[in-house]
């Protein structure tokens, strides 16, 4: 009740006052129900209320396992930061060297979520209060803020621009996330999108503000097949299970529901209408059924996506992102309103045909970086 009171207030702010008001939410608890908290749930309804707006939130910091992104930063609308240490933050806070700037082992990942969004440095030093006895601080408590700035000065630019005056805070964040540059050698779970970048995301916040009626819709609202989860569903499909892989003609199936504004009425709501294009980044072992779908009178839509279980044999991890994209403007991933997660986990086997033995050798993992293993438990153990 008092974040929800929090959250309300900055948002009676940005209505009393017009004007943008960027929350950063700083805050995280675990949850076995990852996305389906009540605050979640809270923070998507006042985004929805509020046009002006807009939320950043730590992912947590209880990686890097996977599904271990926390809540409030399962909100569907809101921004989820991870932890970015770069090489100079490493050597100028901790005298320490490493190759290139790296995710924090800490920093939450996704799997049965579609989070986190993007990556922002995760460390910062600063005067500190008596009481505490060290002035740096990490977490992705320090990402968020940084993130939370990034779409003030969205916020802040569209205003000064004549063109730009309808957005609502869901743009700043999809816009935000569209910008990442991805890190190499780490997943879509760990980093979502990769680091935030501000020249692109004005680019594509740009984009997205142009097209008729963009101010109507906060976000998508996403969920797919998820065996393990309560319900079977969850805001991205995730196969964790053995070595289950559906295989076709099953396919996977995702819901795709619009997220209108509070304030568009049900007139505007019966005559909204949208086509867009879907096209794959990531992988060859999958595609949906159909390259485009349309948003008619705000009904959700429904996706199927097939699996090529035969292009899915290596162990590790394997993730693509399906992108729906307004048409009429360039099909590319920067310029997306929608993302369909899709990551299948493929286990090494050590059963009785390999005497239950399984042996990694010559492995080297470099300062901050860190390499995964999956494997089934053989049956009996």
């Amino acid at each position: 009740e008092s974040m929800k009171r929090a959250i309300e207030f900055a948002g009676n702010y940005s209505k009393e006052h017009n004007v943008p008001v960027v929350m950063n939410v700083s805050y995280g608890i675990g949850t076995e129900r990852e996305g389906e908290s009540d605050i979640d749930q809270v923070a998507d309804r006042l985004l929805q209320r509020f046009p002006l707006l807009a939320m950043a939130t730590s992912a947590g910091n209880a990686g890097p396992g996977l599904s271990t992104v926390g809540t409030p930063a399962g909100a569907d609308l809101a921004f989820s930061a991870g932890a970015l240490l770069t090489r100079e933050n490493a050597q100028g806070l901790y005298g320490a060297r490493i190759a290139r700037d790296v995710i924090f082992y800490f920093s939450s990942r996704g799997g049965e979520l579609a989070k986190p969004n993007g990556l922002a440095p995760g460390v910062a030093a600063s005067t500190v209060p008596n009481w505490e006895t060290w002035p740096t601080m990490r977490g992705t408590s320090m990402a968020s803020p940084q993130c939370a700035g990034a779409m003030a000065l969205l916020a802040s630019a569209s205003i000064q621009d004549d063109g730009l005056r309808k957005f609502n805070g869901g743009i700043l964040a999809r816009a935000l996330a569209n910008s990442g540059k991805p890190l190499e050698k780490y997943t879509l779970l760990d980093q979502g999108r990769g680091v935030v970048h501000l020249p692109t995301a004005w680019d594509t916040f740009k984009t997205l503000t142009r097209r008729k009626n963009a101010d109507y819709l906060a976000g998508f609202q996403v969920r797919g097949d998820v065996p393990t989860a309560p319900g079977g569903k969850g805001p991205a499909a995730f196969f964790r299970a053995g070595t289950y892989i559906p295989k076709s003609p099953d396919a996977v199936h995702f819901n795709i529901e619009p997220l209108f504004m509070e304030h568009v009425d049900a007139k505007e709501r019966e005559s909204y209408f949208e086509t867009y294009d879907l096209f794959v980044d990531g992988g060859d072992w999958l595609a949906p059924t159909s390259d485009s779908i349309f948003i008619n009178k705000g009904n959700s839509v429904s996706v199927d996506v097939l699996y090529d279980a035969a292009k899915l044999t290596t162990p590790g991890i394997h993730s693509a992102v399906i992108y729906g994209v307004p048409r009429g403007v360039d099909k590319k991933k920067e310029n997306a309103v929608f993302e369909l997660w899709n990551t299948v986990i493929v286990p090494d086997l050590f059963d009785l045909t390999k005497g239950f033995s399984k042996e990694f050798k010559n492995k080297s993992i470099k300062p901050g970086e860190i390499e995964r293993y999956f494997f089934r438990v053989p049956e009996g153990a």
